[in-house]
């Protein structure tokens, strides 16, 4: 048999093509399996499985959190390679959804859901430590504050304002009494998954891996243009007294500390 060589791509971008390998070639089916032979496109896809989580291949970090690339340097969504986002951590799910219905074993699915919740969804995954901590103060009829969005990087910070009325929370009632408390059961995009950065997580110093944010400033804002800075922002980086917060919004007083997260929902649409 011919020895295959490993290409490194972003795992979001090679995840991707094993997972149409298989649904391309009709092997993804639903109902009953029988026992037969192991098919070459099944094949390919369990010896591109085992490639993808071989730990010398190293697209997976130390916490088992899949890299958005084996690369440092890249300029796509992240502007590091060793960064996660929350389109990396779908396809790993559409992946060991694969796994599974080629081998009947759905550990892998259960490990990697748990990895998600523990590592990209700010949540209390059970260890006792809240990501949001201030939710309980949270006044659905007061959800936000209007800031313009502007054409030009140097139109910013954008100035909050009570300009237009935000409007009214519909769903909040209904999470407390559905699941006991409003957090939001969503992945953040982004996250920093050996603390490169060295902003840490603050609100779970356990975890090496950081959520982090990047892109604020408009449609103009290319990737090497936007400033990286924590989700979880005490203001020990930035400005002094401010943090980054008053690189993109201006206010009449100094910021508060605060986290803020940042859902990408079709990454979410596609895991589920």
């Amino acid at each position: 048999m011919m020895k295959l060589s490993l290409i490194k791509k972003p795992v979001s971008v090679m995840m991707a093509l094993v997972l149409l390998l298989s649904l391309t070639t009709g092997l993804f089916t639903i109902g009953p399996s029988t026992a037969k032979a192991a098919s070459a496109e099944e094949t390919r896809f369990l010896q591109l499985y085992a490639q993808l989580k071989d730990p010398a291949s190293g697209y997976f970090s130390a916490e088992g959190i899949p890299y958005h690339a084996v690369e440092t340097l890249m300029s796509e969504a992240p502007d590091y390679g060793h960064m996660t986002t929350s389109e990396a951590y779908s396809y790993w799910m559409w992946l060991e959804v694969l796994y599974g219905h080629h081998t009947g074993d759905w550990s892998k699915l259960e490990s990697a859901w748990d990895n998600m919740e523990k590592y990209i969804i700010p949540i209390n995954e059970g260890d006792g430590v809240q990501e949001q901590p201030t939710m309980s103060y949270y006044n659905p009829n007061s959800p936000a504050t209007y800031a313009a969005e502007y054409a030009q990087l140097d139109q910013y910070p954008s100035q909050l304002s009570g300009k237009y009325a935000a409007g009214k929370d519909p769903l909040d009632a209904e999470l407390k009494a559905s699941y006991g408390n409003n957090q939001t059961y969503l992945m953040h995009w982004l996250v920093d998954v050996d603390n490169w950065y060295g902003f840490g997580n603050l609100l779970n110093p356990n975890h090496t891996a950081a959520y982090v944010n990047t892109f604020q400033r408009g449609e103009q804002e290319s990737v090497w243009e936007a400033v990286p800075h924590p989700s979880q922002d005490d203001k020990s980086f930035g400005k002094a007294g401010e943090g980054f917060m008053s690189l993109f919004t201006k206010e009449g007083n100094a910021p508060a500390a605060q986290w803020r997260y940042t859902n990408a929902t079709d990454a979410d649409a596609r895991a589920v």
